[in-house]
């Protein structure tokens, strides 16, 4: 929201609270996020962004159709490669299937944490709502 907030008022528009976005732009970017079947942490492939051509993660639709590449990293721990914390990197593809380079990645902070209806997965402080697409374009345009 800070994002768009700061677009509008560089536009010379009035600030938005969340509630002020219409549900069907949030329904199309939370939809990114949402994935159908159950994904634990042990059921997701590797990723390592250095040697991506050896651990590429996976590519998966997210409830709308969006690719993402899902995949876990193994950290090192005391110097030692792959022996550490793993964590799961969501990082948008869209139509560009080859856009794994880690730079519109997020890193989740907690895994399978298990509702009655699936698994979740809570991402650490997501940087960028949407990976840097046109959610702020999109509201600026639909919300006066």
């Amino acid at each position: 929201m800070n994002q768009v907030n700061g677009n509008r008022y560089q536009q010379g528009k009035d600030s938005l609270k969340i509630a002020d976005i219409p549900g069907d732009i949030w329904r199309k970017y939370l939809a990114r996020y949402v994935f159908k079947g159950k994904y634990m942490l042990n059921d997701i492939s590797r990723i390592d962004f250095a040697r991506i051509g050896l651990y590429p993660g996976q590519n998966i639709e997210s409830y709308d159709g969006y690719i993402m590449n899902m995949g876990v990293v193994y950290d090192a721990y005391s110097g030692t490669q792959d022996v550490g914390p793993r964590s799961i990197y969501l990082t948008s593809v869209g139509d560009e299937l080859t856009n794994l380079s880690g730079v519109n990645s997020e890193k989740a902070s907690t895994s399978d944490l298990q509702p009655k209806n699936g698994v979740m997965h809570a991402l650490q402080g997501l940087t960028s709502f949407s990976f840097n697409s046109d959610f702020g374009a999109v509201v600026n345009d639909n919300v006066p």
